[in-house]
């Protein structure tokens, strides 16, 4: 694994991709084709729910994106949250400027950006979507600019 995934001080457009693999499966990976390779994409996943199409695996590495698959070590109920619940914490704590995108369709997540919020996060900093496109919309949908312009869809554009 290359790099912390943390990024930049001051670098507020790089995206950061938490995948909960177990909740979305491949159809969250929708989108990875248009990752750029200052974005980050983590995906969290156990031994029940492992594999991933090839042609899925290849979008990711051909976008140049830093990647990351953390394996979760022990299964009990909402295990993987916890990881991707504490790994917000660890990159916002190191110092992370982007924008965290929870890929999930657990509305349980909604917490974690509560939290954050209450100690002076920007909403628009954490989200959560149920595929990589989606929360590339939703990113631009927050702070709508020529530099966030990803997909090739602006705000209100379909």
């Amino acid at each position: 694994m290359q790099g912390t995934g943390v990024g930049v001080m001051g670098d507020g457009n790089r995206l950061h991709f938490l995948v909960d693999y177990e909740n979305v499966r491949e159809a969250g990976l929708d989108g990875v084709e248009y990752l750029h390779d200052t974005d980050i994409l983590t995906i969290f996943f156990s031994a029940a729910c492992k594999n991933a199409s090839r042609r899925m695996m290849d979008s990711i590495w051909r976008s140049g994106c830093e990647f990351y698959a953390y394996k979760l070590k022990n299964t009990g109920k909402n295990a993987l949250d916890f990881y991707i619940a504490t790994r917000v914490g660890e990159l916002l704590g190191a110092g992370f400027s982007g924008k965290l995108i929870i890929v999930s369709r657990d509305k349980g997540y909604g917490a974690v950006k509560d939290y954050w919020m209450e100690r002076g996060i920007p909403s628009a900093r954490i989200l959560r979507s149920p595929s990589v496109r989606a929360g590339i919309v939703s990113s631009n949908e927050k702070q709508p600019s020529p530099e966030a312009d990803r997909c090739g869809i602006r705000t209100g554009q379909h």
